[in-house]
């Protein structure tokens, strides 16, 4: 099993940081649809990064792949997509999606200039786990606690870990060699990392066949 570290900044100083102590992926963020509303009243994290930011990042990080999320499918998404590749996204993320057609999309909108990052954060792209792993060219799976917990309401975020469904993920996505992961890594009851040590924010786990 394969261990790569991410790291969420907009800040090309601490990119180079991150870089620098080992973390594979920096990570910049441009999804805002919808987030402010599905977390309101949660103590939650949402970026305020720009395409002008994946630029800058773009400029300072040589060895780290750049990962940039865009928003959930919608008539802004071809747009999104060439945006964040032209300004030099190695990966781009979907998050919030919950259907194959969706995902399928997506995949064709990158069509190959970039790798196609899946964000598993609804209970839709759970139920059609099996049907989205049939759609051709996805290269990496994330699989998102928070957005999850939020919609199952349920008390702990990490419930999933132990109730069977993190399990029942595995089981469907290391078959098709897809690398996957999840995240989530500070100080206990702190959300950002102290900066002086360069914490990854988010681990992922790319198992290999």
């Amino acid at each position: 099993m394969t261990t790569r570290l991410l790291f969420l900044t907009k800040d090309p100083e601490i990119g180079r940081i991150a870089e620098r102590a080992g973390v594979d992926w920096i990570f910049v963020d441009l999804e805002y649809r919808g987030k402010s509303d599905r977390q309101s009243g949660r103590d939650t994290v949402i970026s305020a990064h720009s395409i002008e930011d994946v630029v800058a990042m773009r400029a300072a990080i040589t060895t780290a792949q750049l990962l940039v999320r865009v928003n959930p499918l919608g008539e802004w998404s071809r747009e999104e997509i060439d945006g964040a590749i032209d300004a030099g996204a190695d990966i781009v993320m979907l998050p919030f999606f919950t259907t194959p057609g969706e995902v399928e999309a997506f995949v064709t909108m990158v069509g190959g200039r970039a790798k196609a990052c899946l964000l598993v954060e609804t209970m839709g792209a759970v139920d059609a786990i099996e049907e989205i792993l049939a759609v051709p060219g996805i290269d990496f799976i994330h699989i998102g606690l928070n957005d999850i917990h939020i919609e199952r309401q349920t008390r702990f975020m990490f419930e999933l870990l132990g109730d069977g469904t993190l399990d029942m993920l595995a089981a469907k996505i290391r078959p098709t060699g897809i690398p996957f992961g999840i995240g989530g890594m500070a100080r206990i009851g702190e959300k950002i990392p102290p900066r002086r040590r360069s914490l990854p924010s988010i681990i992922g786990l790319a198992p290999r066949a």
